[in-house]
């Protein structure tokens, strides 16, 4: 989808370019390979690229912690020195909570981590942090690794009961409570979870509710069975499933368009996106082109092409035939942004997504436009003038690309590495084409001092001590 840009604290694998996707992808066969090859410490490494690309991803959050588990031979405590190597990660990771930065704490976590992968706090930290961003399952991942270390703790029994609820896995949370209250008899709390959660398990086995919660509080449960609306037990008897229970109240009421909307989720969580399509086909006409729906519609549509690029990967299907797919991705994803943005003129972020979907399509002069929009928002104002740049040297204007660059770079805060990098690069990469030695020499050496494994960043310093030799 967008470009290869860091994620903020809302990034997601919606954020991820299909490109970046693969990258990830890659990176995490190489990751197992070097896993299985004993290789811990490299496979941390790459483990950590694909976990910092896409921290939703509970596959990837596995294989790092698997990784660690078996480099540390599953001692429960890590490294020796820890706790001393490891105070600056739990700085950055507290600093980066106090701002909300929640990517921010997952990242500086699995610094942390590399070095005890069961401390106890960062995970909890961790978890917090994907219950922010609604990783839900991942955050369970980080509290079951917490509890490794710590398996009779109630507080952290109690985090684990709420994540399992949070994800409508009533009996495991329960479960959990029960630990609870083996460790504390008289907890109250406990007791009265316990209670709860029988009583939602029992509502949601009938039908009653929507299982696909995690992350929604739900009103109190006053009762086990709810009062029922005339005829309604004659059409959605007990046992009834969700997608029964839906279709018979939009025929009780088809005018509710909050049920088309649950109904059509239901089938996309269910990867029935043909119905799912339908289901909102039919919620159009009913809302007369709601724009909303219009947006969801087309939302379908992407994560049913994204669905069949999947399995034509696993198919080994040829590069070719998967990139026309890809390229009916960027267009619809085109025609989602563009609309918003005109519903919502003044929205810098719907500006921000639209330019970057045009710059993947390379439609240059489109982006540069929604770009320069974008940037009024100093939210969005680094990372525009860095794309900025990027356009413009796309279409030879190397003069606004190196100003905009130059731009960038005095935006960019100090703990946003990886684009200072980026801008480091791009700046005097396009400084030495275009014969300035100096500016280069400047970018490239203060990259190199953060990072001289950098791609190719070797090589340019070389090239500029060549050609001030002479030798080129």
């Amino acid at each position: 989808m967008s470009s290869d840009r860091p994620q903020g604290a809302g990034g997601g694998a919606e954020s991820l370019s299909e490109a970046a996707r693969r990258r990830l992808q890659e990176c995490f066969k190489q990751a197992s390979m070097r896993m299985a090859q004993e290789n811990y410490d490299y496979a941390a490494e790459l483990f950590t690229t694909c976990v910092s690309g896409d921290p939703g991803n509970a596959a990837y959050v596995q294989s790092f912690l698997a990784n660690l588990k078996k480099k540390y031979r599953d001692n429960k405590k890590g490294s020796a020195l820890a706790s001393v190597q490891g105070m600056r990660h739990i700085a950055s990771m507290k600093k980066a909570a106090k701002s909300q930065d929640w990517v921010g704490v997952i990242r500086a976590g699995m610094e942390m981590l590399k070095l005890n992968p069961w401390h106890t706090s960062t995970l909890e930290e961790m978890a917090n942090a994907c219950r922010e961003l609604g990783y839900h399952d991942v955050r369970l991942i980080y509290l079951k690794m917490a509890q490794e270390a710590r398996p009779n703790d109630p507080a952290l029994n109690k985090l684990v009961a709420e994540a399992y609820s949070d994800l409508g896995q009533y009996d495991q949370a329960i479960q959990q409570w029960q630990m609870v209250l083996k460790a504390k008899p008289n907890d109250e709390e406990a007791q009265k979870a316990i209670s709860k959660l029988t009583v939602e398990k029992t509502i949601h086995r009938g039908g009653y509710t929507d299982p696909t919660r995690a992350g929604r509080k739900e009103a109190p449960v006053a009762t086990a069975t709810p009062e029922p609306t005339a005829g309604a037990a004659a059409m959605t008897p007990p046992g009834a499933s969700v997608e029964a229970t839906l279709l018979a109240e939009i025929r009780r009421d088809p005018s509710n368009l909050a049920k088309y909307i649950q109904l059509a989720d239901h089938y996309t969580t269910e990867a029935k996106f043909d119905k799912a399509r339908d289901t909102l086909l039919r919620a159009l006409q009913v809302s007369n082109n709601d724009p909303d729906i219009l947006d969801r519609l087309t939302d379908v549509e992407i994560r049913a092409l994204r669905h069949r690029i999947q399995q034509m990967e696993a198919e080994g299907v040829s590069p070719e035939q998967i990139a026309a797919l890809e390229k009916q991705v960027a267009e619809k994803e085109i025609e989602l942004f563009r609309r918003r943005v005109e519903r919502f003129p003044t929205h810098t972020s719907f500006h921000f997504e639209l330019a970057l979907r045009y710059k993947q399509a390379e439609r240059w002069s489109e982006a540069i436009t929604e770009f320069q929009k974008a940037r009024t928002d100093p939210r969005h104002r680094a990372a525009c003038l860095l794309e900025l740049g990027q356009c413009f040297q796309a279409i030879k204007q190397n003069k606004l690309a190196l100003q905009h660059y130059n731009e960038a770079l005095k935006e960019i805060g100090d703990r946003d590495v990886e684009s200072l990098k980026l801008g480091r690069y791009l700046a005097g990469k396009l400084a030495l084409d275009l014969g300035d030695l100096d500016a280069a020499e400047e970018h490239l050496s203060a990259l190199a001092a953060i990072d001289f494994a950098y791609r190719d960043v070797g090589e340019l310093l070389q090239q500029i001590t060549a050609r001030r030799e002479g030798r080129s």
